[in-house]
């Protein structure tokens, strides 16, 4: 025989809710809205198990459970109470009236069901069994006088012990939720200072660009007039001793750093838009090698790929980007007492591959993260562009710059770092082949 449970709470919503639970679960249910209703209603189903709200119109369920436990019929049949309450008053008052078992609301429905499975299975006991007579407590200054006997007692306080344990769950886990929330806010938070901080920089960066490109613009003429007395003197001067001849080659390695250093700040400044055109990048290479000095003690070799597919690019950025890949290479070795420059072009995966490697001193992983960054150099020449501006215009092209280096290893960011080399560094330009060009060729 299904055991039959009476529902007794004013929320119509509630009730509901509780009644399809139940009914779920096997239980015949009875509803009843008030206290009054819920004592008539009990004399009249004898349920096996109460399930009662405190706060009720007419009569709230202390009230309702008090007559139950007076009535002879029904004097045995156990309460639980569910109320919003949680102050230890409630709890002496459930004492005083009688009330078996107690869960606070909101309530979990495992918890519920758990609790009415416990009742249920309890032997019933008969009016008076268990008793010792009256217990007299003194809480909050006042006597209570409670008569519910030793089993009750022990349920009802096991039952608020289950309630204390219960939000106590709660609450950590309540707070643990709002430290990961406080994480991710943290999180969120360096995220947007992060973004503030390169808005910053981008806007400094954007006004030294074009206070760059103005000097850049200014100082070319005079630089051009420069250079060209210095190539008339040499012209002239052929018979000059070597202390002169030796003066004249430091001022035209002086120029051509001046001006690399000009051609660096108006193509930061300006961006790079290239004029793509049919090429090859062989010719790039001996273009850019012809106009870069380059010290006798660097011995250059290079491996040049015969039959390689053409580009489609701007030859005179992609010759920029190859005198800046040479002449890093060649500071970079500034300080050997001697050095190798090996420069190789060949196709691989739909690209045209320029790798420059050198024997210098290698790039740390600490300066490998910051390579790209406007303005950064380790170098006591330049003003840290060359890379910026290389990297801004193989981009351009659809390519990708790669760095090898005995020091660096893997790891994400503007540049792409392959294995490991013993010493040296060494940069790989992939620019895409032409689409066009057939495959077997």
């Amino acid at each position: 025989m299904n055991k039959r449970i009476l529902i007794v709470e004013d929320s119509l919503t509630q009730a509901a809710k509780l009644r399809e639970l139940l009914q779920e679960y096997g239980y015949q249910v009875t509803v009843a809205n008030n206290g009054q209703e819920g004592f008539a209603a009990a004399r009249e189903c004898r349920p096996n198990l109460i399930i009662t709200d405190i706060i009720m119109p007419v009569m709230d369920g202390y009230e309702m459970c008090q007559a139950i436990k007076h009535d002879e019929a029904l004097g045995d049949t156990p309460v639980i109470m569910l109320t919003v309450l949680s102050d230890t008053e409630d709890v002496i008052r459930a004492l005083r009236a009688g009330v078996d078992y107690y869960l606070t609301k909101p309530y979990y429905e495992n918890l519920l069901l758990a609790r009415v499975e416990s009742a249920l299975a309890e032997p019933v006991r008969q009016k008076g069994e268990g008793s010792e007579g009256r217990l007299e407590v003194t809480f909050g200054g006042e006597r209570h006088i409670i008569t519910s006997d030793r089993q009750q007692v022990l349920n009802l306080l096991l039952s608020t012990y289950d309630n204390a344990v219960q939000q106590n769950r709660e609450l950590i886990e309540t707070q643990r939720e709002l430290q990961k929330l406080n994480e991710q806010l943290a999180g969120k938070v360096r995220e947007l200072e992060e973004v503030q901080d390169k808005l910053l920089r981008a806007e400094r960066l954007a006004t030294i660009g074009q206070l760059g490109a103005s000097v850049g613009h200014e100082l070319r003429h005079p630089l051009s007039v420069i250079s060209n007395s210095v190539y008339y003197l040499n012209m002239r001067l052929e018979d000059a001793d070597e202390k002169l001849k030796k003066h004249l080659m430091i001022m035209e390695r002086e120029i051509a750093v001046i001006n690399k250093i000009i051609s660096d700040l108006l193509g930061f400044a300006r961006g790079v838009k290239p004029t793509l055109r049919r090429t090859q990048v062989n010719d790039i290479v001996q273009d850019a090698l012809s106009r870069t000095t380059v010290p006798e003690k660097v011995m250059v070799v290079t491996e040049l790929g015969e039959g390689l597919p053409p580009l489609m690019a701007d030859p005179t950025q992609i010759e920029q980007v190859f005198i800046n890949m040479i002449s890093n290479a060649v500071q970079a070795m500034s300080n050997e007492e001697e050095g190798k420059l090996e420069i190789t072009t060949r196709a691989e995966d739909g690209f045209v591959v320029t790798e420059f490697k050198d024997t210098g001193c290698g790039i740390s992983e600490r300066n490998t993260k910051r390579l790209f960054e406007p303005f950064f150099t380790t170098k006591t020449k330049g003003i840290g562009l060359g890379l910026v501006v290389s990297k801004r215009i193989v981009e351009a092209h659809g390519g990708s710059i790669e760095l090898e280096s005995p020091s660096t290893g893997p790891r994400a960011g503007p540049v792409e770092v392959m294995g490991e080399m013993e010493r040296g560094a060494a940069f790989r330009v992939k620019l895409p082949i032409l689409i066009s060009w057939p495959s077997n060729s």
